[in-house]
């Protein structure tokens, strides 16, 4: 599990550093795209965060769980669906997040959010990775 973590963590830093340069052509007047996984510091340093817009937000079996994609524009958050969107930014860029504990009350489909994940913590991936959020934030 800690090999997955880590191969996870580099490729995302490795596909950070590569999407740097084609950000810096983007003009002003474009919607800002959202952003990989990143290493947040905290006390264990195992908590991670992810950056995108909010594509579908459901109630399953008493949990909420949310699908966050990062590298689209809010208004294909809002227009495009599930598939549309794994064809064009792929799975590694597409995560659900779970939570008992109403996390995602606030948060609408179509907002840009920042999702926390403890890495210690086992997790699913089907076909698209499923991590339980202990925290999330509203990007405004």
């Amino acid at each position: 599990m800690k090999k997955l973590s880590l191969f996870f963590i580099m490729f995302t830093l490795f596909f950070i550093v590569g999407c740097q340069n084609s950000n810096e052509d983007k003009t002003n007047t474009e919607e800002p795209e959202s952003k990989s996984a990143t290493k947040v510091e905290d006390d264990s340093g195992n908590l991670l965060h992810f950056e995108g817009f909010v594509v579908e937000k459901v109630y399953e079996n008493g949990r909420e769980k949310v699908l966050v994609v990062n590298g689209i524009k809010e208004s294909e958050a809002i227009k495009l669906t599930f598939d549309e969107l794994v064809g064009e930014v792929g799975k590694e860029n597409t995560v659900y997040f779970t939570n008992e504990n109403h996390l995602f009350k606030e948060i609408e489909e179509g907002e840009k959010v920042k999702v926390f994940w403890d890495s210690t913590v086992p997790y699913s991936q089907p076909s698209v990775a499923t991590y339980v959020a202990v925290r999330a934030e509203i990007i405004k």
